[in-house]
């Protein structure tokens, strides 16, 4: 009994702790938030090319992704990281800049095993939960020429080429495990529709944390490539 209170109190912490860093960080974009959702935020730019219910194939544009690595639970290393990249965007950068929030927020399992294929089955293994990448991506209107640099060592920002990317969407609090969760059937998709897996599943969110759960917009996104390319 006192190991699950235990769990429970440190699930609460994490949540008030991103609540709290979210908080802080999306009033400054100007923009209107409430239970109800989020709107007017840039998102990443991308072409849909399939569109089946809860499934899409979309070819996403090149862009630039600021992140933090934390150690950690889901929750606990999400508040973490959201504070380090909030703070970034916040000012908290060589040249005291604001920058907007976009949307979605990544994350990634740091140290995760790669999606195999093997004889054109796709297999997903089950991220260990040590640690999480977050990543905000950057509004179009800056390059890695204009951005500022970080002033804190845990914020990284790198490149994204355009990729082609297989997406699940669903609603809810989102957690680590829904990579396990959903990431079967998207892969199951995937090998139905004539892709592979290119690279590590990923989760994607698109509303801040007091978004009504029922309705958030969430996503597991996979790289792919197609087959025979």
């Amino acid at each position: 009994m006192a190991r699950i209170l235990d769990t429970i109190r440190r699930r609460k912490l994490a949540t008030i702790a991103l609540v709290a860093a979210a908080a802080a960080i999306f009033p400054i974009t100007g923009v209107g938030c409430s239970v109800i959702g989020m709107g007017g935020w840039e998102e990443r730019a991308y072409t849909a090319v399939v569109e089946d219910g809860r499934f899409e194939i979309r070819d996403y544009e090149p862009a630039i992704l600021a992140t933090a690595t934390s150690d950690g639970t889901f929750g606990s290393a999400s508040g973490e990281a959201f504070g380090e990249l909030g703070g970034y965007i916040f000012g908290k950068n060589a040249e005291e800049a604001s920058i907007a929030m976009t949307v979605p927020v990544q994350r990634v399992p740091v140290g995760a095993p790669r999606i195999e294929v093997l004889d054109g089955d796709a297999n997903a293994t089950t991220a260990a939960d040590e640690a999480w990448e977050m990543g905000f991506y950057m509004p179009r209107e800056w390059s890695m020429a204009s951005l500022p640099e970080p002033t804190s060592d845990a914020v990284t920002i790198r490149e994204i080429p355009g990729e082609t990317m297989a997406v699940y969407r669903y609603s809810g609090v989102q957690r680590g495990s829904d990579l396990e969760k959903y990431a079967g059937d998207l892969l199951d998709w995937i090998d139905a529709n004539g892709y592979l897996p290119a690279g590590e599943a990923e989760l994607a969110a698109f509303d801040p944390p007091w978004t009504l759960w029922f309705l958030r917009r969430n996503e597991v996104q996979v790289p792919v490539r197609k087959v025979g390319q």
